[in-house]
């Protein structure tokens, strides 16, 4: 689906190729109480015996302390902050599109976690603030 921020007016085009954009592709992840989660891409946390993560690589010396585990970032929009859809899509994205009202960081993401991948063994499902180091 393409996310847009509701007071775009270049869409197709980004007015500025290095960020931030007003609008982009993502995949929905899953549907919560708060909003709408989205795949945003792939990442590796490191993971300690007691569950908790860091997304910094450990040095040699602490390699044995920790699990490199591969994750996907899911980035979560809330409800109150879609405008509008439009599930037909357009004559650029024929998908479905969703308008939403983007906060003063130029996103429209009030959360971000982890979750881990399917290919993924062990370990929590899900890693957030609440878990990091």
């Amino acid at each position: 689906m393409i996310i847009h921020d509701i007071k775009d007016r270049d869409y197709p085009n980004h007015k500025n190729e290095n960020g931030p954009w007003f609008w982009y592709a993502a995949e929905i992840a899953r549907l919560s109480t708060k909003g709408l989660g989205f795949f945003m891409d792939g990442k590796t946390i490191y993971i300690n015996s007691e569950n908790q993560w860091t997304d910094v690589k450990p040095t040699s010396n602490d390699t044995d302390l920790y699990t490199a585990l591969p994750v996907s970032t899911i980035c979560v929009v809330d409800f109150i902050d879609i405008i509008d859809y439009d599930l037909r899509g357009d004559e650029h994205y024929l998908c479905p599109h969703f308008y939403l009202r983007f906060n003063e960081f130029d996103s429209p993401f009030s959360e971000v976690y982890y979750q881990k991948t399917a290919t993924a063994k062990g370990f929590s499902l899900f890693y957030d603030n609440s878990t990091k180091l």
